[in-house]
């Protein structure tokens, strides 16, 4: 193992839809190495995001395993319109992705983690795709929603009234620092709200050990979000659920030292995970706080 880590831009076809290549970063920690048989985590962003965009950049960088962290279709540098939803989209390109790592390095994906509308993505792909999901070890649910019609209509005000008056809502946004208009049409908010993430109860793999991160100053998706997760992942074996709130941190962990706690939590769980000390429960269960 040559030590040298390398971040590389990779382009991979994809293969539903015609012309359109998903872009993303390869972390490797031994970029000379034979990557047949390797782990590599998957790192997937959230709505309006990007595939550096709040931690996921330093967490690839910094895993004890390679990594690979992409733009979903619309986002940032992969092509595509955006939709509100869309979240059966956002899997098939999960889905080509690790095909895509699998066949053309011999990869195999041992760890996903994701923020926000990903986490929907996530654990439905993770619901759904049996044999990849027998893989996966690890999954990091970081701001997930579970009830989808909560709060939604406070996140764009003025949504039904523009459906009254234009047919569509405008939304003013800036993705990788550029400004872009973007629209949400009624099927849109029907697709989101009507999205079954109830689905984690009786379809989520037995044998993944799951991490929910959640702000308890969360004001778009609410802190209870997580404890209905915990409910529903905490009682599975072998498979564990832990559950980390951080104190000060809204949804997409602006304040001072917020993503510093997201990476340290991860590093350390990933690490009981795989010294197979990881017990369902409170993250840190045990250890006293510093006050």
């Amino acid at each position: 193992m040559s030590g040298d880590r390398k971040s590389s831009k990779i382009y991979i076809p994809h293969t539903k839809d015609e012309g359109c290549n998903i872009v993303g970063i390869l972390e490797q920690l031994d970029p000379d190495g034979d990557t047949r048989g390797r782990p590599i985590a998957l790192l997937l962003h959230g709505s309006l995001g990007h595939k550096d965009y709040i931690y996921q950049k330093r967490l690839g960088q910094q895993l004890p395993i390679d990594s690979f962290r992409f733009d979903f279709r619309g986002g940032h540098e992969t092509p595509g319109e955006f939709a509100h939803g869309n979240f059966n989209s956002d899997i098939v390109d999960v889905d080509v992705v690790v095909k895509h790592l699998k066949s053309k390095y011999g990869y195999v994906v041992t760890t996903i983690v994701s923020h926000s509308k990903a986490s929907k993505v996530a654990m439905r792909y993770l619901c759904t795709h049996e044999e990849d999901a027998a893989d996966v070890r690890c999954y990091v649910n970081v701001a997930g929603r579970y009830r989808m019609r909560v709060n939604h209509e406070k996140l764009y005000p003025g949504l039904d009234k523009s459906f009254e008056t234009l047919g569509y809502h405008e939304l003013q946004a800036t993705i990788a620092g550029e400004p872009r208009t973007l629209r949400i049409y009624p099927h849109h908010v029907e697709e989101f709200c009507s999205w079954d993430t109830s689905i984690v109860w009786d379809k989520f793999p037995h044998h993944i050990h799951v991490l929910t991160i959640h702000g308890i100053m969360d004001t778009r998706i609410p802190v209870y979000d997580a404890v209905l997760y915990s409910r529903a992942l905490g009682n599975r074996s072998p498979g564990t659920h832990n559950l980390c709130l951080i104190e000060d941190a809204d949804h997409n962990f602006t304040r001072p030292g917020n993503r510093e706690t997201i990476i340290e939590t991860i590093l350390k769980w990933y690490d009981v995970v795989y010294k197979g000390e990881c017990k369902t429960g409170i993250w840190e269960t045990g250890v006293r706080p510093r006050l």
